[in-house]
């Protein structure tokens, strides 16, 4: 689709020039991912031994004039133990997830930038949940080694005083079949649209338009205001004319199916604070139209135990497929804690510490009120050196999936993960 305008905005410099040309710049980022799985049994999936992996990511980020790239070479699992059938190859795939020219352009007395090309593109407002992540949604706060690869994109932004219109056109089919689910695949939309930006003060404000081949329409909105040293309140919404998610059957001797379906809502409420400590406090209320609702969820798992009584074991998995949505619930609270490393040294009995000087923790918690569902995840970033140049770290991560015996979270195969992750730049 922008193939022909990228080839245009490459070939303008001649080789007579390469020479007095600046050298290209590199970041390399890297990671080494441990992790051991323990698991439950569900109505669709038998109990099985704790699993082991190990992956490897090497990233590099180069700029050269008004252009930039971003690779990486990722092995997620290079190695794994007790392994499904149908489980990830233990292969290595480089994967180039952002390619991109970016320049200026002047239109009389306006000022605007175009861009062209493979690039990450994120309008969302919000912390666990962005309903304005409209082109190739992001997976907000991985544990793990997470490759998030860009559509293609054509935008035109122009600017003035106080904000900026945008003008845009992407293609969410740019990314690696081979690292994309059937309901994904299906929802890689085409579109154009028009956004503006606006700021006012301490408060800033977005709204867009959009129209795709998938969701046909939507329309999105959002807004950050601080309000003092210590206080942010932001929120966004989002309507959109279809949508793609796995439907229960008529009949329950049938799989779940992919179906296109009508009208739905996001709703995104949330409220930062900053204590002069170090310590940050987040408190998020989302909507998802588009998840099962909770009588759903309980006539599937109706369904799989009968499907389980009459012995079929696959059938029955089928419904698992559930759990691929967003947003496995339409209801969602969270709430962020952190402490910034500085901040030991604000105790006497912390402040002679130099490991504490160098450890930030970090907790999320996100409750699912129609059910009684939660996921918590702890995460301690311990800093092993930083020279400005280069920088390492050692992070310990884990997620448990629980509540309510009878809650979707409970119901998630894997009860608790636990990481160990080095990871560096240079």
């Amino acid at each position: 689709m922008f193939g022909s305008m990228l080839c245009a905005v490459g070939l303008g410099s001649g080789w007579a020039q390469a020479a007095s040309l600046p050298m290209p710049t590199e970041e390399w980022d890297w990671m080494l991912s441990v992790s051991q799985t323990q698991h439950r049994a569900t109505p669709w999936t038998d109990k099985r031994d704790a699993q082991q992996t190990f992956g490897a990511l090497l990233d590099v980020q180069t700029r050269w004039q008004q252009w930039t790239g971003r690779f990486a070479l990722v092995g997620d699992p290079l190695w794994q133990d007790n392994a499904l059938p149908n489980s990830a190859d233990t292969e290595l795939d480089l994967i180039p997830y952002e390619l991109f020219w970016q320049g200026p352009l002047t239109l009389g007395e306006t000022k605007a930038d175009v861009t062209l090309g493979k690039i990450r593109l994120d309008w969302g407002v919000g912390y666990g949940y962005r309903p304005l992540d409209l082109f190739l949604p992001y997976q907000q706060n991985p544990l793990g080694i997470q490759v998030e690869e860009g559509p293609g994109v054509a935008l035109l932004s122009l600017y003035d005083a106080t904000g900026e219109w945008s003008l845009v056109a992407t293609d969410a089919s740019w990314v690696s079949e081979q690292r994309t689910t059937p309901l994904q695949r299906q929802n890689q939309q085409r579109g154009v649209g028009l956004r503006h930006y606006r700021l006012n003060g301490d408060s800033e404000w977005q709204v867009i338009g959009y129209v795709d081949d998938v969701r046909k329409g939507l329309f999105g909105a959002s807004w950050v205001s601080v309000l003092n040293a210590s206080w942010e309140v932001h929120g966004s919404a989002l309507y959109q004319q279809r949508y793609w998610q796995y439907a229960l059957p008529q009949e329950s001797h049938q799989p779940v199916q992919l179906k296109e379906q009508h009208d739905a809502g996001q709703v995104l409420l949330g409220v930062n604070w900053a204590g002069s400590s170090g310590q940050n406090v987040i408190a998020e209320y989302w909507y998802d139209g588009r998840s099962w609702r909770d009588s759903q969820w309980q006539e599937a798992l109706a369904r799989v135990g009968s499907l389980q009584a009459q012995q079929q074991p696959a059938l029955a998995g089928a419904y698992a497929q559930g759990f691929e949505h967003t947003n496995l619930m339409a209801h969602n609270l969270l709430v962020h804690w952190s402490l910034d490393k500085s901040a030991w040294r604000n105790w006497t009995w912390s402040q002679s510490s130099d490991l504490l000087s160098r450890v930030t923790p970090t907790l999320d918690v996100l409750y699912a009120p129609q059910d009684g569902g939660v996921m918590l995840t702890p995460r301690v970033n311990i800093e092993l050196h930083d020279s400005g140049a280069s920088s390492s770290a050692l992070e310990l991560v884990a997620r448990y999936a629980g509540g309510d015996s009878h809650s979707v979270y409970a119901q998630i195969p894997d009860r608790l993960t636990f990481l160990l992750n080095l990871k560096g730049r240079f």
